[in-house]
């Protein structure tokens, strides 16, 4: 049986394109053009939740997007480790850090997972190093 009537099905319900079937190196099927990020990260910092904080009563978060930035395996490349607000395109600035301190296993204090904004005055974030959940407030 031939995988590429399978293709075609799965392809069609997503809405995918298959280009051409060959023998050739090339790849049969492409999902077209993907777009360009608005906002690009370091390799290694690990962006994993994000949340659109509306209508935030603080106006240094309100109507931006925080990022938790779970950062890299290896402690030593430095990256991620934080929460961070994107500012503009390939732009963002720390919110909340601290949980990378230096440069060893005993430095990482956290890993930052998910974000939750609970109110207009509150939001949640989760750190999976630790199993915790923050509860952050003004």
């Amino acid at each position: 049986m031939s995988v590429f009537p399978l293709l075609n099905f799965w392809n069609s319900l997503l809405g995918f394109v298959i280009n051409s079937v060959s023998s050739s190196p090339s790849p049969a099927f492409s999902f077209g053009k993907s777009p360009i990020a608005f906002c690009g990260f370091k390799a290694h910092s690990a962006p994993l939740g994000f949340e659109y904080m509306k209508n935030f009563a603080d106006e240094d978060i309100a109507n931006s997007f925080l990022v938790c930035l779970h950062g890299s395996t290896k402690v030593s490349r430095q990256r991620g480790n934080a929460i961070v607000k994107i500012t503009g395109a390939n732009n963002y600035t720390t919110v909340i850090d601290g949980f990378l301190t230096g440069k060893t296993a005993k430095d990482r204090h956290g890993r930052p997972c998910d974000i939750l904004m609970n109110d207009a005055h509150s939001f949640f974030f989760t750190d999976d190093l630790n199993g915790v959940l923050y509860f952050v407030w003004k």
